[in-house]
């Protein structure tokens, strides 16, 4: 009900809609940039060694490109930064034979001088096994996101679900043997600090980065996309379609709306996702819990009207 609320009112009021969207962009375009976050990760892996005995770095992603999502968007971005930045960077990604996987990494491990991984059980306890510095970036919380549950992430630890999970007992492994845990949302630096244990001066907060606006809507026009090949009302989600992110919950917000069309957008290239949010009326994310969702900051950084929950992990609050 209160999705279908929200929607009803960007269409009833677009005009405090538009309003709405200017206001968080400016606050997103302030924040959130790859020419501000690039030095945060130069400073953070500097904390762990210095840049001269850091010269190969082994990067551990099993979602990346051509996944959708925000991590193998992530992902991407940052190990073209690296290589950018005169890093030698090797890449392993899908970790679809695990014990394959295992000896693989180990062998490779030995010739880099960091290791990075972007997910904390499924690549994170290889880099725990290698036995060498490695630094984990958690965009999100599997455990919570696997559980099943229709509760927020907060509710989930509150209620003690976790303590006899396999997963939390690894993941505490893993990420209390890290030289640095980096997070993109604040509801994560919380959770890591006071469910996991792991010492604050550990977890570093980079927020996810967006594309500069006028280079978003450049790409759209040189595709030559035009208005004209949507009709109505387009509500637009970009994602997975995994239980916690309740993209049935738009589906029947959708259908109590006239003249509305609900567009999902997934297993798709990256690009294409943004054609999509340049033609959408609103953007819409249903899950009870996110924690900086890369969707919802390209579509505010596009300019469009988003409807997030109140626990969406930004390093500011949305304008409501």
């Amino acid at each position: 009900k209160s999705v279908a609320e929200g929607i009803k009112k960007v269409f009833d009021d677009p005009t405090s809609a538009e309003h709405v969207a200017a206001r968080a962009r400016v606050l997103v375009e302030e924040r959130y940039s790859w020419d501000l976050l690039a030095p945060q990760y130069g400073e953070v892996f500097q904390t762990v060694k210095p840049r001269k005995e850091m010269k190969k770095i082994l990067f551990l992603a099993p979602i990346y490109p051509p996944d959708i999502g925000g991590p193998a968007t992530h992902a991407l971005h940052l190990v073209r930064g690296f290589r950018a930045a005169g890093f030698r960077v090797r890449v392993f990604a899908r970790f679809r034979t695990r014990l394959l996987s295992i000896f693989r990494i180990l062998f490779a491990s030995r010739y880099a001088d960091i290791l990075y991984t972007n997910d904390v059980t499924a690549s994170g306890i290889h880099a725990w096994l290698s036995r060498k510095p490695y630094i984990v970036r958690v965009g999100g919380d599997l455990l919570w996101e696997r559980a099943g549950v229709n509760i927020s992430m907060r509710e989930f630890y509150a209620r003690g679900l976790h303590r006899k999970s396999l997963r939390f007992v690894i993941g505490k492994r893993v990420l209390s043997r890290a030289a640095r845990v980096i997070v993109p949302a604040t509801n994560l630096v919380s959770l890591y600090e006071n469910v996991y244990g792991i010492p604050p001066e550990k977890i570093i907060l980079v927020p996810n980065p967006i594309p500069e606006g006028n280079q978003f809507h450049e790409e759209v026009r040189l595709r030559g996309l035009q208005e004209s090949d949507f009709r109505g009302k387009i509500i637009l989600f970009a994602g997975r379609d995994v239980p916690y992110k309740n993209v049935s919950v738009i589906t029947r917000a959708v259908e109590k709306i006239p003249n509305a069309r609900f567009v999902h957008v997934k297993d798709t290239a990256h690009t294409d996702v943004k054609r999509y949010i340049a033609l959408a009326s609103v953007c819409v994310s249903a899950a009870t819990t996110e924690f900086s969702p890369n969707f919802i900051l390209e579509c505010i950084g596009a300019g469009k009207p988003v409807l997030v929950s109140r626990e969406h992990g930004l390093s500011f609050p949305l304008p409501e």
